[in-house]
């Protein structure tokens, strides 16, 4: 399998100078930084001891045309943990456009396209928190890895796309699979429909529902759900878990919204939790939000404010 992986990556990257006639001058690249700071408070004092204000992770993206059809992507992040600061890759790709109608790839460090928020940076989420069921089943970090993914536009009437990548070795890896829809069912509103898995070393299931609205005045809404059927070893069984999300933009600086995450093990007791968020942007690349969280079942009421700004050029790559 990891023959034919780098096999088919080679053959992409060999037919760039084929698909390119003449090669025109290539922009220079570009360099952004997208920095957040975060405080939080428990309600309970006996967990208070880890709550205080920090610098908690820092983005430094670098991106270029290298090559017609041709995009090179690098993102290094610096980010809080237990005290520590800690320094990682979370993207370093290679991405192909144009080789072949229809077809795109990526090869090298990425996040696996499972569900919505999966592929999303910290600060490209709608909330501060991730989802409780995305950090249950692939831990705090996005799901990903290094590998080759392929996507392609199916020539149907509507939008239609699958997505399939592979990440790691044939023995400890896993493959994903996603097959997503984007409707525009009346003027301003669009809805996107998706199914996703994974398979190998993790077994997963899941499929998504995203709608949007833009009203009048810079007004807008959305409401997005997932759920994630999950398969893990013998000793915890059958995982299945989602979310609810809605949000409101009350102005064109000014959002509310508010989310229901919940675990649920088979035969077991689950976990719901219920947040309130709070964004205001003051500027396109400086702005701030506010969460409250609860859990539905044990209470620990806990709320946490954050800022992102972006410098220069910050912006991710499609996923």
């Amino acid at each position: 399998m990891n023959i034919l992986i780098w096999s088919v990556a080679l053959i992409l990257i060999a037919g760039a100078p084929v698909y390119a006639q003449t090669i025109p001058a290539i922009p220079p690249y570009q360099v952004g930084i997208a920095g957040m700071v975060q405080g939080g408070y428990h309600f309970d004092v006996s967990q208070q001891s880890d709550d205080a204000v920090q610098f908690s992770e820092l983005e430094v993206s670098i991106q270029s045309k290298i090559y017609p059809g041709v995009d090179a992507h690098v993102l290094a992040s610096v980010h809080e943990e237990s005290g520590d600061y800690h320094l990682g890759i979370e993207n370093a790709y290679l991405s192909l456009t144009g080789v072949v109608d229809g077809i795109g790839a990526k090869v090298g460090r990425q996040f696996a396209r499972f569900g919505k928020q999966n592929v999303l940076h910290p600060d490209q989420l709608p909330t501060i928190s991730r989802p409780a069921a995305l950090s249950a089943f692939f831990g705090e970090e996005n799901l990903g890895g290094s590998g080759l993914s392929i996507d392609y536009l199916l020539p149907l009437p509507v939008f239609a796309q699958i997505e399939w990548a592979r990440f790691g070795s044939v023995k400890d890896g896993f493959t994903t699979t996603r097959l997503w829809t984007a409707l525009d069912f009346s003027e301003g509103s669009d809805l996107q429909l998706g199914v996703s898995s994974i398979d190998g070393i993790l077994d997963s299931y899941g499929a998504d529902v995203t709608l949007t609205s833009r009203l009048d005045h810079g007004q807008r809404m959305m409401v997005q759900a997932e759920y994630i059927h999950h398969s893990v070893d013998s000793s915890v069984g059958q995982l299945t878990g989602g979310y609810l999300f809605g949000s409101y933009g009350i102005s064109k600086k000014t959002e509310i919204g508010a989310r229901l995450d919940w675990v649920q093990q088979v035969d077991a007791d689950g976990q719901r939790i219920a947040s309130l968020v709070l964004t205001e942007r003051w500027t396109d690349t400086y702005f701030g939000r506010i969460e409250y969280q609860c859990d539905l079942d044990e209470g620990n009421p806990y709320i946490v404010g954050q800022i992102i700004f972006n410098i220069g050029a910050h912006t991710h790559g499609m996923q």
